[in-house]
């Protein structure tokens, strides 16, 4: 469904497109979008392919991006959620957990909340057994941590294991997993940083400098030195 209404819009589009360049053709007016391309009619043709390919391929990308953007947040509150999960583990039900979690969303649970809210909605609205509900939400959600933790949940639900062991192990590796993520996370903003200091700083000083200095001793030209400043100094006048 979500495919034919993208596909219908693009169709649409394209439409339009065609619509708006024959009254352009029937006044002859020619408006060249992009001047450094082709003539006139060239320019048209591949304005309108790359309209009517991006349309949609932006329909067709579009739910990848949204799943993605909720599997890093999932992934981000998921080690305070379990958190949150062992510490009332022991005076509730499981289910009463996957309620509480979806209640506390401000709190605690964010986006991991809204998961646990489809469970509560299949047990209370669509009547399902709550490890029904759990295997729906662990096929649908986008994260697969959280998939095998509902995996293993449901597996000491159904034995009768201890709940409070099992969220007391789990929240120590989940912490222990966000602890590495976020120093990979800090050793990746460090070299970029480093990059943007050498290409960006250290760089287009050295290169005016020694252009001056060429200049001055009669080896060089002015002109030569302007584009480097130009495209050099923005960026170290932002960095400073």
């Amino acid at each position: 469904m979500y495919l034919h209404f993208g596909l219908v819009f693009t169709l649409l589009g394209a439409f339009a497109y065609m619509l708006l360049q024959l009254l352009l053709m029937v006044y002859d007016i020619q408006v060249n979008i992009l001047p450094f391309l082709p003539p006139y009619p060239v320019t048209q043709v591949l304005v309108f392919i790359v309209m009517v390919a991006g349309t949609f391929f932006a329909f067709y990308y579009y739910p990848q991006l949204v799943a993605e953007g909720r599997r890093v947040r999932i992934d981000m509150d998921l080690p305070y959620a379990i958190t949150y999960m062992e510490a009332l583990s022991t005076n509730v039900t499981l289910y009463s957990l996957f309620k509480s979690v979806f209640e506390a969303e401000d709190l605690y649970g964010g986006e991991v909340s809204l998961e646990c809210g489809m469970i509560v909605r299949d047990v209370e609205i669509f009547g399902k057994d709550l490890l029904t509900a759990m295997r729906d939400l662990q096929e649908i959600t986008p994260l697969e941590h959280f998939a095998d933790l509902l995996n293993d949940l449901a597996l000491v639900f159904r034995t009768g294991g201890n709940m409070k062991d099992f969220f007391d192990s789990r929240s120590n590796s989940f912490r222990e997993l966000a602890r590495q993520e976020l120093e990979a996370t800090l050793q990746i903003m460090e070299m970029i940083a480093e990059v943007y200091v050498t290409a960006f700083v250290a760089g287009p000083i050295a290169i005016i400098i020694m252009l001056v200095a060429q200049n001055l001793s009669g080896q060089g030209q002015i002109e030569g030195i302007m584009p480097l400043m130009y495209i050099g100094l923005p960026p170290l006048v932002r960095s400073l």
